[in-house]
């Protein structure tokens, strides 16, 4: 585990605001943006996808779109 689990949870608690979801650790992701191919994400990084979809959804039910 590269970095401690609940801390964004329990911001947004502390803070009364939502919490939007986790996103996992993943290199290709990393390797992917810092060189410019957001695009790779598709084929490399399914769990990264599915959750930034999640996190999205959210996002945009909150804005009433």
């Amino acid at each position: 585990e590269l970095f401690k689990s609940g801390g964004g949870k329990a911001t947004a608690e502390q803070m009364k605001v939502p919490f939007l979801g986790t996103l996992p650790f993943d290199a290709n992701v990393v390797k992917a943006c810092d060189g410019g191919r957001p695009m790779e994400l598709r084929r490399s990084a399914a769990a990264f996808a599915a959750a930034m979809a999640g996190v999205t959804e959210k996002i945009i039910k909150s804005m009433g779109i």
